[in-house]
């Protein structure tokens, strides 16, 4: 009995240091947005989410290090939306596909001020080439990251990993299906990465853009007319 009461601790325990390193990287990314990354100090991450100051620090030792769990938690939200709408069930490929696309957009799109912040932000370069650092400072200037070098870049990779293999299955179940006709899986999942990246950066960097559900709509329709199965002799709907 004493043993799963001692579970029982432990798993709230666990819970509740997740919600409140939820709380933490929200809190951040909300200051950094209002501030900028070199204005901001771990005190405004501390008030911003009302935590001490003592509790911030034993979860992030380093603004820097902070940044980069706010790059992780991004990834993370990402891959788990990306993963419940390629596995929804009672929907087409086509649906999923486009929804997919919608999502991974939007995701963009409302991360878009803070990717601003940080590559116009001096301080934010300053700290780049060193960030893999590892080292037990907690000094708010300090660019001391908890991060080695290959654990962070093998994580964020694990993540493009993860997001080019959705790809390929959605596209296999459509080819399996009928739905898209015989292709090169790998090197389509490929194509259509590529194809999101550039007009992420293309909205990124323009001054006037479209409706997010144009771009949306534009590249499905260019997409889905270059992989939709067609009877012999049938041309393009």
């Amino acid at each position: 009995m004493e043993s799963i009461h001692s579970d029982q601790r432990s798993d709230r325990e666990r819970k509740r240091r997740l919600v409140n390193r939820d709380a933490i990287l929200h809190a951040a990314e909300s200051v950094i947005l209002r501030k900028g990354f070199s204005d901001t100090s771990m005190d405004d991450v501390a008030a911003e989410a009302q935590f001490s100051k003592a509790t911030l620090y034993r979860y992030f030792k380093s603004k820097s290090e902070l940044m980069l769990d706010i790059m992780i938690h991004y990834l993370d939200d990402l891959e788990r939306r990306l993963e419940e709408i390629r596995t929804t069930p009672g929907r087409s490929v086509r649906e999923r596909l486009q929804d997919t696309f919608a999502c991974l957009l939007s995701y963009m799109e409302d991360k878009e001020g803070l990717s601003r912040v940080f590559l116009a932000d001096p301080g934010f370069h300053k700290i780049v080439p060193i960030l893999f650092e590892a080292t037990d400072q907690t000094d708010d200037s300090a660019p001391a990251c908890s991060f080695h070098h290959a654990a962070f870049t093998d994580h964020i990779r694990s993540h493009g990993q993860a997001i080019a293999q959705g790809w390929e299955r959605l596209l296999a179940e459509g080819v399996a299906g009928g739905e898209f006709r015989s292709l090169d899986v790998p090197a389509a999942a490929l194509f259509v990465s590529a194809v999101l990246q550039g007009v992420f950066s293309q909205r990124f960097w323009s001054e006037g853009k479209p409706g997010l559900s144009d771009d949306v709509s534009l590249i499905f329709d260019f997409l889905w007319h270059g992989i939709i199965a067609r009877a012999a002799g049938q041309g393009v709907e």
